[in-house]
């Protein structure tokens, strides 16, 4: 019997928003896996469900201050709204010389899930009316929200220095 699960969130919440692309993602999940995983067969060699945010920094706002106000405000709202995440982790990024401005992004957000229903369950806290408003405005002030991207991540990892010699 295959579980269908949707669960409705806001656009607002970044950390978890989204609702139209993370809602069939988290479906489609319950249902045997991403679409890259069905097909590359099977999921995250260590059972977890990963999600990413590629995010910018609200226009007009300096490097320094998102940095700093990422780091000390809005980080402790992921960490008191996601409390069952494994891992919550923030990769700030530095462009290459030459990249385009229009593809720089500050910060790619990483949250990891022991499965896809630890996943499913944050979903659901943060779609509370009340915790949404809270991250809503939080992001009014840090991001430029329409730039904003999430995926759910299927990994594979290439032993360097083992890997077959490739054929012609």
């Amino acid at each position: 019997m295959v579980r269908k699960s949707v669960v409705s969130v806001s656009i607002g919440a970044v950390l978890l928003s989204l609702a139209g692309i993370l809602a069939p993602a988290v479906t489609q999940a319950a249902e045997g896996g991403t679409q890259t995983a069905a097909i590359l067969g099977g999921g995250n060699a260590d059972g977890m469900t990963k999600m990413v945010f590629l995010l910018k920094r609200h226009p007009g706002m300096s490097r320094e201050d998102f940095l700093k106000y990422y780091e000390s405000h809005h980080a402790r709202l992921g960490e008191k709204y996601v409390p069952n995440a494994v891992r919550y982790v923030r990769r700030f990024l530095d462009p290459l010389p030459g990249a385009p401005p229009e593809m720089q992004y500050d910060v790619l957000t990483e949250l990891w899930f022991a499965n896809h229903a630890e996943m499913e369950k944050a979903l659901k806290l943060l779609s509370d009316p009340k915790i949404h408003a809270e991250i809503q405005a939080d992001e009014e002030v840090l991001f430029d929200r329409p730039a904003m991207l999430a995926y759910v991540i299927t990994e594979r990892d290439s032993k360097i220095g083992q890997a077959p010699a490739m054929t012609k």
